[in-house]
């Protein structure tokens, strides 16, 4: 049966991206975590993965097209498969995103749901606000222009925005899932797992904080490594948070990476802003 690689929702406001570089064609095979195309945002180019290993049946896009987010750039399925009609297609149920769950809601509580459109953000930067402090009166409660507007000159609320650049990130092992201001929050995946894992919570978490994620040793993108026990993983895991140069950090962690994330937490040397960890491994009974 077909399956569709989507075009990837990679800000909570993205709509729709640009089509950048189609790295596949009809009758190509693929693996999971193969990277298929490059589409682009306002404020960057990513990568998108094959979540699915089989045979490329379908490409819908084609470089410089736009796309709509959450829908099908191509569909992958079996060798000889053929694709399904456009009848077929426009029966199909439209992709819906989940409702939170009760970890969605509980980190959303600790960083703050920071719901914003785009042009509030880059108003609040130019102006030195940190938009997370500001009231919103747009939908759903988000922060717009004129919140920001209406902040600008105030002060006390003028604070300033920790720094971040995703370019610090090269060769440290830790990938960009997500842009945008304020601490970083650095998702660590569970045993047999990978960072790919996170996307679709980050899709429905809603925050505007920059998001991380990384593959543990012998996971992932990192299979080739290993480690002898979970204090050398959380050593790994340390050393790329210093090649990155992160000093401060939100983290979330599930299983195998919440036992990580609640080591590096005693650690002097990161300012720990929060730390959610998700059915933890190591933590007695659950």
């Amino acid at each position: 049966m077909a399956r569709p690689i989507l075009m990837p929702q990679v800000g909570q406001d993205l709509t729709e991206g640009k089509v950048v570089t189609i790295k596949v064609k009809v009758g190509d095979k693929v693996k999971k975590g193969d990277i298929v195309a490059e589409v682009e945002s306002e404020k960057a180019t990513f990568d998108v993965e094959a979540f699915e290993t089989g045979t490329i049946i379908e490409v819908r896009y084609k470089e410089g097209d736009t796309a709509t987010v959450l829908q099908p750039l191509m569909m992958v399925g079996e060798e000889g498969e053929a694709p399904a009609s456009p009848d077929t297609a426009a029966n199909s149920p439209p992709v819906q995103k989940n409702a939170p769950s009760a970890a969605m809601a509980s980190l959303q509580a600790v960083i703050g749901t920071g719901r914003s459109s785009p042009l509030a953000r880059r108003l609040a930067s130019e102006a030195r606000l940190d938009i997370r402090q500001l009231a919103g009166t747009g939908p759903g409660g988000a922060v717009v222009m004129k919140d920001v507007e209406a902040a600008r000159g105030q002060a006390p609320q003028s604070v300033p925005i920790p720094a971040f650049a995703a370019a610090s990130l090269t060769g440290s092992g830790i990938r960009s899932l997500q842009q945008g201001a304020g601490d970083p929050v650095l998702f660590v995946h569970g045993f047999g797992a990978d960072l790919s894992a996170w996307r679709p919570f980050i899709l429905n978490l809603g925050l505007n904080n920059p998001m991380l994620a990384l593959d543990l040793p012998a996971h992932g993108g990192n299979a080739n490594t290993s480690a002898a026990n979970i204090e050398a993983i959380t050593a790994a895991v340390r050393a790329n948070i210093a090649a990155a140069g992160l000093k401060r950090l939100h983290f979330v962690g599930h299983s195998l990476g919440a036992a990580v994330c609640a080591l590096l937490a005693t650690g002097a040397d990161i300012d720990v802003r929060s730390l959610t960890l998700i059915s933890p491994a190591g933590l007695g009974p659950k």
